[in-house]
């Protein structure tokens, strides 16, 4: 099966690189990985409600600037109160044989956009 997904990149007010979130409709699979060196992976649980909205909001075209505090991508990825700004990267076709298998796929890609580790 392939699902698209859609990569985000976080920003601080600074420009400092937060992290990334990547968001599946296919999958119902939302999740952000932090750029803090952990190299950690947290997943986004949304509503019914969310998912429609940003079923509409993939549907229209993305801007290439931060999304809008209205945006149910922001809400689902960054949670209510947070303020980075998150933007729309890249969508991009992966091909998982196995629908089991989606979310470690989603994920191994998500981990793959961080910068690798420093010593």
């Amino acid at each position: 099966m392939t699902y698209r997904a859609w990569t985000f990149v976080f920003n601080a007010p600074t420009g400092r690189l937060l992290g990334f979130g990547l968001v599946c409709l296919e999958a119902r699979y939302a999740s952000i990985a932090t750029a803090d060196g952990a190299r950690q992976l947290h997943r986004r649980h949304a509503t019914p409600a969310q998912w429609t909205r940003i079923g509409q909001e993939i549907a229209d075209t993305l801007p290439p600037f931060p999304l809008k505090r209205s945006s149910a991508i922001l809400e689902v990825l960054a949670g209510y109160g947070i303020q980075p700004n998150v933007s729309y990267l890249h969508a991009i076709d992966l091909d998982v044989p196995d629908p089991a298998a989606a979310a470690a796929a989603l994920d191994a890609h998500l981990l793959g956009q961080l910068p690798p580790p420093t010593e």
